[in-house]
């Protein structure tokens, strides 16, 4: 799934409100795009608000998900 649109800036409340509606669907979050400082305190609301894995993988790290 792809959100465009939306900034770690200004977004980020809408951001956590649509990660705490589908809380019970989705298992993991990663983080993709934004500043460090931006994806670093939106992982952490978006890991307090829906208690699930938020990853901000480092920049060429490969990441398996499974089918």
């Amino acid at each position: 799934m792809n959100l465009d649109g939306f900034s770690a800036h200004a977004g980020q409340d809408v951001l956590v409100e649509y990660a705490s509606a589908t809380k019970d669907t989705v298992k993991e979050i990663f983080l993709v795009h934004g500043e460090p400082d931006a994806a670093q305190a939106l992982q952490a609301k978006l890991a307090h608000a829906v208690m699930t894995s938020v990853m901000d993988p480092a920049r060429n790290q490969m990441i398996e998900i499974p089918a």
